[in-house]
């Protein structure tokens, strides 16, 4: 999962940099894939955790460790998807502008016509 993860975050840190780039596959789907694939794991990977510590197999601050890097794992997973949700439903594309700034645009360049005038 951490390379499908590390992959889905590299593509969609690129997509939102480079304007002429096309996103390959839907980043927003993988995301909540992930996310759910975290969310569905999260008991079995915390009993592991702990099954490891009574069996001294790890020590206690390790294991806290990794019981507060999975949380964390999970709760970052779980705050992309929902934004690369929001950047699809929105339908926000590299280059995009945003319909304010158009607006905002197209008011300052009548503005500054009329004053021309």
């Amino acid at each position: 999962i951490t390379r499908r993860l590390a992959y889905a975050l590299e593509q969609g840190a690129q997509w939102l940099v480079d304007d002429g780039m096309t996103l390959p596959g839907d980043i927003a789907e993988e995301m909540r894939q992930i996310s759910l694939w975290m969310q569905q794991h999260q008991h079995t990977t915390r009993r592991h955790v702990v099954e490891h510590v009574v069996s001294d197999q790890i020590s206690t601050s390790t294991a806290l460790d990794q019981l507060t890097a999975q949380r964390w794992l999970e709760r970052l997973t779980r705050h992309i998807a929902r934004i690369a949700e929001t950047l699809d439903e929105a339908g926000v594309r590299p280059g995009s502008t945003p319909a304010a700034e158009t607006s905002a645009e197209t008011k300052t360049s009548t503005s500054e016509a009329a004053l021309a005038s």
